[in-house]
């Protein structure tokens, strides 16, 4: 299953919202987010948990923050901060 999100920031009211429907997100720790989305037609449940690093960005030669983690079901998710905000 592939997952795609496009955001600048995260939002303060903890709430997400996609193709596939609502979800949320907390900050365990310093350095850890969790994203969970229910169930709905479509798709099962999703609780995928990352840790935020600060990284060098190669491309655009400059820093930028990363993201890595993945699923219960083994699944990986990766990526990076794009925008200036």
């Amino acid at each position: 299953m592939r997952i795609q999100f496009a955001w600048q920031k995260l939002p303060e009211s903890r709430k997400l919202k996609d193709e596939n429907g609502s979800g949320s997100w907390k900050l365990d720790g310093g350095y850890t987010i969790t994203l969970d989305w229910p169930a709905s037609d479509n798709q099962p449940a999703q609780s995928i948990s990352v840790q935020v690093l600060a990284s060098w960005d190669w491309e655009l030669g400059r820093q930028t923050l990363v993201f890595t983690g993945g699923n219960a079901d083994g699944e990986s998710v990766w990526g990076k901060k794009l925008a200036n905000s």
